[in-house]
């Protein structure tokens, strides 16, 4: 995927940058979105690397979490963003200065947002539904608690990993350090009786020759497995990783928030194959990504949501069968957004279970190999005492 930068008619300030595979699809999904590109053009690695965010996903929360709520009250939008444009907070400040400038010209609030960097399509998405619903409060309000929730998942995906990741750390270094620097300071007791030696303390003396003058390699090695990894969970969940528990469940953790996000569109009148365009950019790297990205054309060609869903198999019975129910009631964003909440709640409930045995069994297995390390140079010169007494 490249990344383009549109200039986008009556919308002042830098342009739109939009992922795609080429510029005419990159101006064909800005024109879906009721924008009007006028030049498109390519962004190189390095002047994407300058770029920033014109807001974090909490100053945007907060920002639009206050809006709902001086609009609620009866201020008018123009009103309300120019009471954020001189508030304290720098980065509320900036974006509803941008906002109040778009919303001046005529421009409608969510193609404004749509327009700002830093913004989510998905956010966006959410305030035009509810704008075309004649409830903008609301939308603001839905578009913050979902980026609330996004954070907290992501809060709650580093807190389930970083203890046992520290373990396995932890373990890795004290193991490296007994065979580079422990045991080959008892090593030359052992020299030239290796034949008589049990068999844990040879085990134990080849490992440390192996280690020996080659640790800042191995650390290396780590490092580089663990990168590996890191960019291929970011991405997409291969096949080999959701066969490890916990990384299926943090899988499932993130496609239950991809389903409350759909749930959530569906709710604020985005009509369902929209909804899930725009849905698709945050079920990207998880294990829906393969029935978004096909799922507009088969929702246009006629096909059922439930049935669309009822093919994934990676989502549990109850939530598939939840989403059958919805959309056979009329209540199918309800629904969505329920079997998402039920499917998050589920699948943390899970996640605890599992670190609950997984991290007093990285204390024992990092235990163990320290003792089986040790054993082996304690019965090597318990051996060589026997010897020496016969």
């Amino acid at each position: 995927m490249k990344t383009y930068a549109v200039d986008i008619a009556g919308m002042a300030g830098p342009p739109r940058l939009v992922q795609s595979a080429c510029a005419d699809e990159a101006a064909r999904q800005l024109l879906q979105q009721g924008l009007m590109p006028l030049a498109v053009r390519e962004v190189s690695a390095g002047e994407r690397s300058k770029r920033r965010l014109a807001t974090t996903p909490a100053a945007l929360a907060l920002a639009l979490r206050q809006l709902g709520q001086l609009i609620e009250a009866g201020m008018p939008l123009d009103e309300a963003l120019s009471l954020l444009a001189r508030s304290e907070a720098k980065p509320n400040r900036a974006l509803a200065t941008r906002l109040l400038q778009a919303v001046r010209e005529g421009v409608a609030i969510s193609v404004a947002l749509s327009a700002t960097p830093g913004v989510s399509p998905i956010v966006a998405g959410i305030v035009r539904g509810a704008e075309h619903a004649g409830a903008l409060p609301r939308g603001f309000f839905a578009a913050a608690d979902f980026l609330d929730r996004a954070q907290e998942i992501r809060r709650a995906v580093w807190s389930a990993l970083f203890y046992p990741m520290l373990l396995a750390s932890v373990a890795c270094l004290a193991t490296l350090f007994i065979l580079a620097v422990v045991i080959p300071e008892f090593a030359p007791l052992f020299q030239g009786e290796e034949a008589k030696l049990p068999w844990i303390t040879r085990a134990t003396l080849a490992a440390s020759s192996l280690v020996v003058g080659r640790v800042w390699l191995i650390v290396l090695a780590g490092l580089s497995v663990a990168a590996v990894i890191a960019m291929t969970q970011s991405r997409r969940p291969g096949r080999f990783w959701l066969r490890l528990p916990l990384f299926r469940e943090l899988a499932l953790l993130q496609a239950a928030s991809v389903l409350e996000v759909l749930g959530r569109l569906m709710q604020n009148g985005v009509d369902a194959s929209d909804a899930m365009r725009l849905t698709a950019e945050a079920a990207q790297g998880s294990l829906l990504a393969g029935a978004f990205a096909s799922g507009e054309r088969r929702l246009r060609e006629g096909e059922s949501l439930a049935r669309i869903f009822d093919g994934i198999s990676a989502l549990p019975a109850s939530t598939r069968s939840l989403i059958q129910v919805g959309e056979a009631s009329g209540q199918i964003g309800r629904s969505i957004v329920s079997a998402g909440r039920m499917l998050e709640q589920d699948t943390q409930h899970r996640i605890n279970r599992l670190l609950a045995i997984l991290n007093p069994a990285a204390v024992l297995l990092m235990g163990a190999v320290v003792a089986l390390l040790v054993a082996g140079i304690m019965l090597g010169i318990l051996g060589i005492n026997q010897w020496v007494l016969r």
